[in-house]
């Protein structure tokens, strides 16, 4: 298994955008974050948020595709 398969998609293989931004933006806040705590400047609110974000949307995600999560109620678009 090739680092690249993290950004392939299941289906045919080619690489996924979606997969490609979400890690991209992973990287980043993770480079933020480090660097805040290298010069020790990390908040706790900061740290909070990026937990948060990296954790709780991938937690999100698979509790909405594992279909543990009623769909929201209103008229759809």
């Amino acid at each position: 298994m090739s680092i690249l398969d993290i950004l392939r998609s299941s289906g045919d293989g080619a690489v996924s955008m979606s997969k490609t931004h979400a890690t991209l933006g992973f990287l980043v806040a993770t480079g933020v974050v480090g660097w805040y705590a290298y010069n020790l400047q990390l908040s706790e609110w900061m740290f909070a948020a990026y937990m948060a974000i990296s954790i709780g949307a991938n937690s999100v995600n698979k509790r909405i595709a594992t279909g543990n999560m009623p769909p929201p109620e209103g008229p759809r678009p």
